[in-house]
């Protein structure tokens, strides 16, 4: 189950790296085999250990799954949005880093001046006044807000995925966790 995880995480690593994402569901796939994947397995081997039912072990799978996706997603847009101080590490590393996280995507999709930013996002080393303009972009096109929905919908069915678990401290703990990971977009500016 770890071996498979790491494996997971490593082609999530190198798909990162390597196809530059051009869909949602592209980005969402990555996502799924970094961040997920690692929750997958933590919560899957505690599962068995505490000798899960197979069916309850899905639905720890599942909730795994789909908060490491919200996850991954709120500290994409805190990458964008947040602060270097308050994150512990620099922020526009994947604007810098070429890596095209989902409110770009978004914003690549609806918005009318998308294309003559294609190719600089994909290039990297956005200079310190095109991010600025890149996120009033971003924000204008409701990028933004249309990503940290994306988030919220993937934390709803995290907290579907234990509905049917026993009302025992650990499922509420897993609760408590799917409501603080949308708090430090809370305690930014709007992003709407």
């Amino acid at each position: 189950m770890i071996t498979g995880a790491i494996q997971e995480l490593c082609n999530g690593e190198i798909m990162e790296i390597t196809r530059p994402e051009t869909s949602e569901a592209g980005y969402l796939q990555r996502v799924g085999k970094k961040t997920a994947a690692l929750l997958v397995a933590a919560l899957e081997g505690g599962g068995r250990l505490g000798g899960l039912s197979p069916e309850a072990l899905q639905q720890v799978r599942d909730f795994g799954k789909h908060l490491g996706i919200a996850f991954q997603i709120v500290d994409d847009l805190l990458d964008l949005v947040g602060e270097t101080d308050a994150l512990g590490k620099p922020c526009w590393q994947d604007l810098r880093q070429g890596i095209i996280t989902l409110p770009v995507l978004h914003f690549l999709r609806v918005s009318a001046v998308a294309p003559s930013w294609r190719d600089k996002l994909r290039a990297g080393g956005l200079s310190p006044s095109e991010v600025s303009v890149l996120l009033s972009l971003l924000e204008e096109s409701g990028s933004m807000a249309y990503t940290a929905g994306v988030a919220r919908q993937h934390l709803e069915l995290a907290r579907q995925a234990l509905e049917h678990l026993p009302a025992l401290p650990p499922r509420e703990e897993m609760y408590r966790i799917t409501e603080e990971i949308m708090v430090p977009l809370d305690s930014l500016r709007p992003l709407h």
